[in-house]
């Protein structure tokens, strides 16, 4: 069965083509073109090469249509047969760096923009785009030179100064970028972005309530903006105000248009008008922490009689489906046909049901492997009577470059954690694993940790950490793993964190069995890690073959 959104790969049909009227053609494709009729332009274009036209025109002009559908493989094959007939051409290798950039193809675009200098050394915006690919590819020092000759080049040109601030801001010189942001303000009052980045500077250095009012502003003087409201809705999460918050976190639909194919035919759930045996078609979103925090509320809404089909991320397919979370369970890159039902993306739910912090409708554990295999892990990794202590130190480096920046931490730190009289379990996968072998006390891990890191299996990650006897952990999918099992959990989070965390309880309301230990000053690890090495020395001493 075909997924909602999914193209349908279909022949293109055939014209008759005068190829003496060839001009008039390409006007009448143009103008679908223009006004979106994109198949009735593309089957012009097409049947056109086919009579063996080779024209700039129309590779160039179906280059932009494969664009505008989202088709950017097609559109990069045909602009460069654009780049095969007019290779001087400077803007054509700025095009289709911006096309890589659409694939998140960074060498390559990074190699047109390039191509293009050579032809235009001083473009403004092939340079700035190009400084902007190296900042968000942790290059700074390329990006730094790049920005050096825009300055060099254009002086105060509010573009190169706010790409100044952005540099600045990547490094974590928050002074220092708002100062830069403020200059662009100086030039260009109307300068949009440098206001965002201001508010977004404020909330990293903990302003909150200076960020949420530029934000305010912003609305009341621009009017309504999906990103301005998606802003504003972290902040009010982050202060506890999940009213207006959870309200206000309705336009990350608008935002994140690609995290889940829209189902057309169904209505989507605006409100808690539930009827006995309705159907309900759940999508998870965003990461894997997010699905596992947020499919609780799953379990309310079955028990007022509603028939859930969850679509959710196939890794976590087998843990939700054995958690009894839904009727059905089925992976993401699957929407099953359903009729007389409704829909609603995963993170809508806790606004129907009205969640707060004073009413988390459910704050118990949910998820839970099956015993089998809670049995069979606790035999693997019972080597003698030692409390078993899982830790986890690393998130998504490619999550952490648009936010969360700072949620992760060095292995080193937890030095003085590894030799205590503890069996010491990494609960990391992927990305971090590396640490452990350059790690000073490697030799501390459990004996079978390197099949417990190579284990990527969801049912059994939660096995391993059902049969921990305490998990520490940084702000990743561990937290909401460990949190929605009931595993006592020592959560390390960085001094602004996400808003789902608020910013002073050393409490979840989320996760009741989790402790916060958090960050008094910005990137300062070694102040909490004193905290969790004295409080972890005090629960040794009371052990007894559980920590709890």
């Amino acid at each position: 069965m075909k997924g909602f959104g999914e193209k349908q790969n279909k022949k293109v049909k055939a014209i008759k083509i005068d190829l003496i009227d060839l001009p008039n053609l390409k006007r009448q494709a143009l103008n679908y073109l223009n006004n979106g009729k994109w198949k009735k332009a593309e089957n012009i274009y097409i049947q056109c090469l086919r009579e063996g036209v080779t024209d700039e025109e129309i590779y160039f002009s179906l280059s932009t249509l494969y664009k505008s559908t989202g088709e950017f493989d097609k559109a990069i094959k045909y602009l460069k047969k654009v780049l095969e007939i007019s290779s001087d051409n400077y803007n054509l290798y700025f095009n289709l760096g911006l096309l890589f950039l659409k694939q998140n193809n960074l060498n390559e675009a990074i190699d047109s923009y390039n191509k293009g200098l050579e032809i235009d050394p001083n473009n403004i915006f092939a340079l700035l785009n190009l400084a902007n690919i190296y900042e968000e590819n942790s290059d700074l020092e390329s990006a730094i030179k790049i920005v050096e000759k825009c300055i060099l080049l254009y002086g105060n040109d509010p573009k190169v100064v706010f790409a100044y601030g952005n540099i600045l801001q990547s490094q974590g010189k928050y002074d220092e970028s708002l100062e830069q942001y403020k200059k662009v303000l100086s030039i260009d009052q109307n300068f949009l972005e440098a206001k965002v980045n201001i508010g977004n500077i404020l909330h990293k250095q903990g302003r909150i309530d200076e960020s949420l009012k530029l934000f305010k502003d912003l609305i009341k003087d621009k009017g309504s903006n999906p990103k301005f409201e998606q802003h504003l809705s972290h902040l009010l999460l982050l202060k506890g105000n999940y009213n207006e918050g959870l309200e206000k976190y309705e336009s990350r639909l608008k935002v994140n248009k690609k995290n889940y194919s829209i189902p057309i035919n169904l209505e989507m759930l605006e409100n808690r008008e539930f009827s006995k045996n309705q159907k309900l078609l759940v999508l998870s979103e965003q990461g894997l922490g997010d699905t596992i925090q947020f499919s609780r509320y799953l379990i309310p809404l079955r028990n007022q009689g509603i028939d859930i089909v969850f679509c959710v991320q196939e890794k976590l397919k087998e843990l939700i489906k054995v958690s009894n979370l839904a009727n059905k369970v089925y992976s993401n890159d699957y929407m099953p046909e359903m009729l007389n039902a409704k829909w609603i993306p995963l993170l809508s739910i806790p606004r129907i049901l009205g969640v707060s912090p004073n009413n988390p409708i459910l704050n118990k554990p949910y998820i839970k492997p099956p015993e089998k295999k809670i049995y069979e892990w606790g035999e693997f990794l019972k080597i003698n009577k030692k409390p078993i202590v899982g830790i986890n130190w690393q998130g998504n480096p490619e999550t952490e470059k648009s936010h969360l920046k700072g949620r992760s931490l060095n292995l080193d730190l937890f030095k003085e954690i590894a030799y205590k009289d503890i069996n010491l379990i990494s609960l990391q996968k992927g990305f971090g694993t590396e640490q452990i072998d350059k790690s000073s006390f490697k030799n501390k891990f459990h004996k079978h940790q390197n099949e417990i890191t190579q284990n990527w299996d969801f049912i059994d990650n939660a096995s391993i950490i059902f049969n921990c006897d305490l998990v520490i952990t940084n702000d990743t999918v561990v937290a909401h793993l460990a949190g929605a099992m009931g595993k006592e959990t020592w959560l390390l989070l960085q001094k602004i964190p996400d808003w789902r965390w608020g910013m002073n309880s050393q409490k979840s309301f989320w996760y009741p069995d989790v402790r916060i230990f958090r960050q008094e000053e910005l990137n300062n690890w070694n102040k909490v890690f004193k905290k969790v090495t004295l409080e972890l020395s005090s629960l040794l001493l009371n052990y007894d073959k559980k920590i709890y």
